[in-house]
């Protein structure tokens, strides 16, 4: 029997209501890939919409994209915002991994040598390659602040000035530091497992030099990490440490700072995210308006 199947394919999925964009950074250097994504068209509003800044874009746009865009139309859901994933051109279909170079970086807010030699030795697609350097966290960052966000000020009906930083791992330690460091930078910061290991503790160390010199913290802050990483890696204790940061930041009473640390049961390093982004969002942004009648 002939086989009368007429199939077409048509390329990549898209992420409804987005658009890509090819920037290049004169602060870092470095084309990056940008995804924006507003909000749908049945909601009551046109703008201006708050923005999400997602980094690891390669890995995290198209779920965080996909939350944020159905969330809102749930009962008493988070109110929409404009989602804008950061990630990086691959080659092929990304078989080489240069974003797993390219996002230590730029993710990571101080140099660690030491590091960088270990993971030179490393298998792919982990392995860091002879060219990067760590610590490009402060450039990356000027990037956000200088270049990305007012041209998504020119382009997109976004209220610049309500903007939110969301990373993990490696991009979750440095919506941190932006915390500490640029504390009028960004309204909110959703920061899933942040690697508070990174350079023998200095996310650590940053909090309580921050406090000494601190009265106040002007902040929304979402605090996550998934239940099972501890076991996974033990050496980076991701679960005590966030444990003990957590409930010391708590402690310093800060009043304006707005905080929900929450430990995700069941969940891993690798898992956390799409929970994360999904409670993230609920925390962080109050209910909205029903959908267009």
């Amino acid at each position: 029997m002939p086989n009368t199947q007429q199939i077409t394919p048509l390329g990549a999925t898209p992420v409804q209501r987005s658009k890509r964009y090819l920037f290049h950074s004169q602060e870092v250097g470095e084309r990056f890939v940008i995804d924006v994504c507003l909000p749908s068209k049945l909601l009551p509003s046109d703008g201006p919409w708050p923005v999400l800044l997602v980094t690891d874009g390669n890995l995290g746009f198209p779920t965080a994209a996909g939350t944020a865009s159905i969330l809102p139309f749930e009962p008493g859901g988070p109110q929409p915002g404009c989602l804008v994933g950061i990630g990086y051109e691959l080659s092929g279909e990304g078989e080489k991994a240069e974003h797993m170079s390219l996002r230590n970086r730029d993710l990571t807010p101080v140099r660690w040598e030491d590091w960088e030699m270990r993971m030179r030795a490393a298998p792919p697609p982990f392995y860091f390659g002879e060219g990067p350097q760590t610590g490009g966290g402060e450039r990356f960052l000027d990037f956000l602040e200088a270049e990305l966000k007012p041209w998504l000020a020119e382009n997109f009906p976004v209220d610049i000035d309500d903007c939110t930083l969301a990373g993990t791992s490696l991009g979750g330690a440095l919506a941190l530091h932006a915390m500490f460091t640029r504390p009028a930078a960004f309204a909110r910061i959703l920061a899933i497992s942040p690697s508070l290991w990174w350079a023998q503790d200095h996310l650590i160390q940053l909090e309580g030099t921050y406090a000494a010199e601190n009265d106040d913290l002007a902040a929304q802050l979402y605090l996550c990490v998934g239940e099972a990483e501890e076991a996974q890696d033990p050496n980076a204790r991701m679960v005590s440490n966030f444990t003990a940061f957590s409930e010391r930041l708590a402690g310093r009473e800060y009043p304006s700072l707005e905080m929900t640390a929450q430990v995700l049961p069941g969940e891993t390093h690798v898992s956390v995210f799409n929970a994360a982004i999904s409670n993230g969002f609920r925390r962080l942004f109050g209910a909205q308006l029903l959908v267009r009648g």
